[in-house]
């Protein structure tokens, strides 16, 4: 129901003069836009022009210097090298983590990381695996970075008891790490939840590795040795960098914590 608000304006005749009195209630209604206050407002406004800002700063930085790549090679066409794939975790962007430059990496981000097995059922997973072989078949990257993270949501949610319905939309995507939930709690069954979310995190990347090496141009591209497939895993809370190692299986420390 639709709040309506009645504005009582009173004239008052003194001294000769007409003098409006609108009631306190009117402000108040006037900081109602469309159920936000105008505080709520403001800081929806305030974001956005925080962006228009940091685009403005880019913009002056690549279009308004001429030997900015945007102003050469870029501007025919792109040809990274990487294709990199990680959560869409608002802390773990992974050109801002690599210091990547503009046209270094094709980048896919989704919840928790995740990649797909190839399947054939029609529409299922798309965006992924779209992107996935125009990167290899089409760009003909030569490496493929597959990063988790540390305090991941999605895997948080996974291994909480009961909130996994196969319902929603987030739950059927989820559902592609089960393998490494039923592994983390295979192997550390009586570890805290924290350990458990560690070792699913780590597990849901080598999940992906397998996953992806499932798709026919990536297999064959890795056969011919002209595509190497690595996984990540980036710890939020120490800065540390982790790689898996296929031969021993487990994860070791690439870029230790400062």
């Amino acid at each position: 129901m639709k709040k309506v608000f009645y504005i009582s304006i009173h004239l008052v005749v003194f001294w000769g003069c007409i003098v409006f009195f609108i009631p306190p209630n009117f402000a108040n209604a006037q900081k109602s836009i469309k159920g936000k206050s105008m505080e709520e407002s403001l800081n929806n406004v305030e974001a956005v022009k925080i962006l228009e800002e940091g685009f403005r700063r880019f913009q002056k930085l690549h279009f308004c210097n001429p030997d900015s790549p945007y102003k050469k090679e870029l501007s025919e066409g792109q040809q990274p090298r990487v294709l990199f794939i990680s959560c869409s975790d608002s802390r773990v962007d992974p050109a801002i983590l690599t210091e990547a430059k503009p046209g270094d990496l094709f980048v896919v981000r989704n919840i928790s990381n995740l990649v797909p097995p190839c399947t054939k059922e029609d529409g299922s997973y798309h965006g992924v695996t779209s992107a996935i072989e125009y990167a290899v078949e089409h760009l003909h990257v030569d490496t493929i970075i597959i990063m988790g993270h540390a305090k991941c949501g999605g895997i948080h949610s996974l291994l909480l008891p009961g909130s996994y319905t196969g319902k929603s939309f987030i739950d059927r995507w989820m559902s592609i790490a089960k393998p490494a939930k039923i592994l983390a709690e295979k192997k550390f069954p009586n570890a805290p939840f924290e350990v458990r979310q560690k070792a699913c995190e780590q597990f849901s990347v080598v999940n992906s590795m397998n996953n992806i090496l499932t798709f026919p141009w990536v297999k064959e591209a890795v056969k011919k040795s002209n595509l190497k497939v690595y996984g990540w895993y980036f710890d939020i809370v120490s800065g540390e960098l982790l790689q898996y190692d296929p031969i021993k299986k487990e994860f070791f420390v690439l870029v230790p914590s400062c």
